[in-house]
């Protein structure tokens, strides 16, 4: 991997147009018609490899370990050669196979910056996911509630998730997580969870009352 071609400096060392220019943003060294060796290091911006993160799905205690014994991850954890640019780990895993010692001791070997993710039923709420499809069946739940039942949701974050440790935090519908901000030409580095389009919670019991006190609804 290398950074972004320049064009106009290759340009100044007397690089001409041409294969020469791809070339160079290819990687490969030139040799002009005077003997001089142009390398890309010469006409590329220094490369910036900026932050990332890293999704695991261990979906049963058979997989925990050959991921927390596998090397693959070394160059991450705390210590590892891109330790500094890792920012968030995306844990896709039951959370009684998370809570086991092994997975624990894996999560504990990531700098204390980064942050951890679980996505499982055990520390997520279950919210309603649309509003127009609430407001549906919560009014042919009036007409009949046993044939439209409203389904089972809860806002409320479980016990286990109100307990987890400072960097790690359950996964909310709409939920996002920002690598960084864009200002300008330039990438302001800002880590961090963002809860601007986590879904409001979705009152069933207002939504009937509003339907029942509709006059078309009153009339039925």
């Amino acid at each position: 991997m290398q950074g972004t071609f320049l064009p106009k400096k290759a340009q100044e060392l007397g690089v001409p147009k041409g294969t020469t220019f791809g070339q160079l943003s290819s990687g490969k060294p030139v040799t002009l018609p005077d003997g001089r060796v142009i390398t890309p290091e010469q006409v590329t911006e220094p490369l910036n490899l900026g932050t990332c993160f890293i999704v695991v799905e261990c979906a049963t205690p058979d997989f925990v370990a050959p991921i927390t014994g596998s090397g693959k991850f070394s160059r991450w954890q705390a210590g590892g050669e891109d330790a500094d640019r890792l920012v968030v780990v995306v844990h896709m895993t039951p959370q009684d196979i998370i809570d086991t010692e092994p997975y624990q001791t894996w999560i504990k070997s990531f700098a204390p910056a980064v942050k951890h993710l679980f996505l499982n039923s055990t520390v997520a709420s279950a919210p309603l996911v649309q509003l127009s499809g609430t407001q549906l069946q919560a009014q042919l739940n009036i007409l009949d509630k046993r044939v439209f039942p409203v389904p089972h949701y809860s806002y409320e974050l479980p016990e286990k998730a109100r307990t987890l440790p400072a960097n790690c935090r359950s996964g909310d519908l709409m939920l996002n997580f920002a690598l960084y901000k864009r200002t300008g030409r330039k990438n302001q580095m800002r880590h961090g969870w963002s809860d601007s389009n986590v879904q409001t919670p979705i009152n069933v019991a207002a939504l009937q009352s509003n339907l029942l006190s509709m006059p078309a609804v009153l009339a039925l």
